[in-house]
């Protein structure tokens, strides 16, 4: 098994090309993801899984089988991490940094709730409380500051972040994991 860490501002990334894209895919014969989910990703062991939201699946022209994350990080891994006692465990704060990992690192699926940063008490209390985390800033990882989240339907992605596809191929099996053959994008060369 691979283990995954989100990287840091010092990391350099390696472009993986794509020969199709999915909207889900079956791991480990019996968890479903779908794009846009948010998921804990393997971790070394004895830490603590790493939690993302999958902007994209694919299969790479190697026939291994990708996802894109888009990173949570919770307290102790920000600036905040000598005082993460003060902020509750189930908050995380989204990050801008994504990435492209093995899909079979994925774990579970997790119930992640957006929050506005002015939302009264009460209402706070009952939307995390069938939760897993919950989410009201965006941790921007290079300048190490926090601001507030976008509104959902800003950002949800864009081409600049697509891995190209380059050949189209029919839905199945690859790798022991499974697409559902609905494929996103495909663009030939």
């Amino acid at each position: 098994m691979l283990f995954l860490k989100p990287l840091s501002k010092d990391d350099s990334e390696e472009i993986i090309q794509a020969k199709r894209h999915f909207m889900k895919a079956e791991v480990d014969g019996h968890v479903i993801f779908n794009i846009e989910d948010d998921a804990h990703v393997k971790a070394e062991d004895g830490q603590a899984n790493y939690i993302c939201r999958i902007v994209e699946m694919f299969e790479a022209v190697d026939g291994s089988p990708y996802f894109m994350a888009q990173w949570y990080y919770r307290a102790k891994d920000t600036v905040i991490k000598d005082n993460c006692n003060l902020i509750d465990d189930k908050r995380v704060f989204l990050s801008e940094v994504k990435d492209d990992n093995p899909l079979d690192c994925l774990v579970e699926r997790l119930k992640i709730v957006r929050l506005p940063l002015d939302v009264d008490l009460t209402a706070k209390k009952a939307a995390i409380s069938n939760c897993d985390y919950y989410c009201n800033m965006m941790y921007i990882l290079p300048y190490s500051s926090y601001v507030n989240l976008p509104p959902d339907n800003v950002g949800a992605g864009s081409e600049t972040d697509s891995t190209i596809s380059s050949e189209a191929d029919a839905a199945g099996a690859v790798g022991g994991v499974k697409f559902d053959g609905e494929e996103v994008s495909q663009i030939e060369e």
